[in-house]
């Protein structure tokens, strides 16, 4: 699975965009990734928990929950947790089963600082 970090804005709508990345890719959309070896060394385990037919999964930083561990969790309707933030995330630009659905919240997502 190619590790995308894309330059910029403009960078991350044209990777995500159609036309853009064509198959399974993980972006690295905030430094503190580089900082998580734990996170990166488990990436691998917790894609192949995933069910078959997955959109998405977003890797982020959650603070004030008291534990420091890797746990892979639905988010919520309503959106991420209030004291977290997007480090990254896992396309399935490959099969997704809502990929235009995909795509477009992607491009809804990404801000100038980041994801959100």
């Amino acid at each position: 699975v190619p590790c995308l970090a894309a330059k910029g804005r403009q960078g991350m709508l044209a990777a995500v965009s159609e036309g853009g990345v064509a198959n399974k890719a993980v972006f690295a959309v905030d430094r503190e990734l580089l900082q998580m070896e734990r996170l990166r060394a488990e990436l691998p385990g917790l894609m192949d928990q995933l069910p078959a037919g997955w959109d998405i999964m977003l890797f982020g930083i959650e603070w004030g929950t008291g534990s420091e561990e890797v746990v892979l969790f639905q988010v919520p309707a309503g959106g991420r947790p209030q004291n977290s933030k997007v480090a990254g995330f896992v396309a399935n630009f490959a099969n997704a089963p809502h990929m235009s659905e995909l795509r477009l919240v992607l491009q809804a997502c990404i801000k100038e600082g980041g994801v959100d």
